[in-house]
């Protein structure tokens, strides 16, 4: 193949030393990276940073700022516009905050279902193999499991 290709034969190539920057102390080089104490665990011990202390102005945990102002809670009754039935719950608040209105409120969606007369359902849904009491059944179980057909077949088995 080097004399289709016109190369030179192997043996006028020279290999490359790649030149590395060694370190002078292999036991410094395991250090990189690992704190010492972890490295110590590991039972291999370098003399000359054993000798070297921690100072006491590091600790694990810094100081919290104490200019800060406390943060004072109360446990407090709310009530949720979204329920019907009046239920007073309470949770724990930050003292002083008041809501016109529970704020996770939003995200209660009531689906607002079709509802048919007697003649749309002879007119339009009426069948031989179904009846309308099966329908009428059907539509409650839909509105009161919110769309959640999962919920509306495992009850609809329980009924039929």
């Amino acid at each position: 193949a080097a004399d289709i290709l016109g190369a030179a034969p192997r043996s006028e190539f020279k290999a490359r030393v790649r030149l590395s920057h060694q370190p002078q102390d292999i036991n410094v080089a395991k250090l990189k990276g690992l704190n010492r104490e972890v490295y110590h665990l590991t039972g291999k011990t370098v003399e000359a940073l054993e000798s070297k202390p921690v100072s006491p102005g590091h600790s694990f945990g810094k100081k919290r700022n104490t200019l800060q102002r406390k943060v004072h809670w109360e446990f407090a009754g709310f009530s949720n516009s979204a329920r019907t039935d009046g239920l007073l719950l309470r949770h724990w608040q930050k003292k002083g905050v008041k809501w016109e209105d529970y704020p996770f409120a939003r995200f209660n969606k009531k689906v607002l279902l079709l509802n048919y007369s007697d003649d749309e359902y002879h007119t339009l849904l009426r069948s031989e193999d179904w009846s309308r009491e099966q329908t009428d059944c059907l539509m409650t179980l839909v509105e009161q499991f919110h769309l959640n057909f999962f919920l509306v077949q495992d009850r609809w088995q329980g009924l039929g």
